[in-house]
């Protein structure tokens, strides 16, 4: 899928902490002519997406409980210079750069999803 004012394939991040899933998007979005990039948790994306400039972020929203995993989550040693955690916040956007949000999440999610079906 090109994009027309560029000229070039429209470039997807998918950022998703089990490979196999972004692997699974990968694959099916290569289908349709996208390319794609991939990071398994927040800081990664940050240095993909920086480097790779994706039009579209898809990011695992849910958590593993919430899809049924019940496993307790095992954390090994830190290696050096982990980032210990990690929170999606729009406080900081919102006091630094004045950004609000247009639209709910879930309205975005469902606007998104209609765009690349249009296609």
């Amino acid at each position: 899928m090109l994009k027309p004012r560029e000229n070039r394939r429209l470039r997807v991040l998918i950022v998703d902490d089990y490979p196999i899933a972004r692997r699974m998007f990968s694959t099916g979005l290569a289908g349709y002519g996208v390319d794609t990039c991939e990071a398994g948790d927040a800081a990664e994306a940050l240095a993909v997406a920086t480097e790779q400039s994706p039009d579209v972020v898809v990011v695992d929203l849910f958590l593993a409980g919430a899809a049924g995993y019940r496993k307790p989550i095992a954390h090994g040693p830190a290696a050096p210079g982990e980032q210990r955690r990690s929170s999606v916040d729009p406080r900081a956007a919102r006091g630094q750069l004045g950004w609000e949000p247009r639209v709910a999440l879930d309205e975005g999610l469902r606007r998104t999803a209609a765009w690349f079906r249009s296609r």
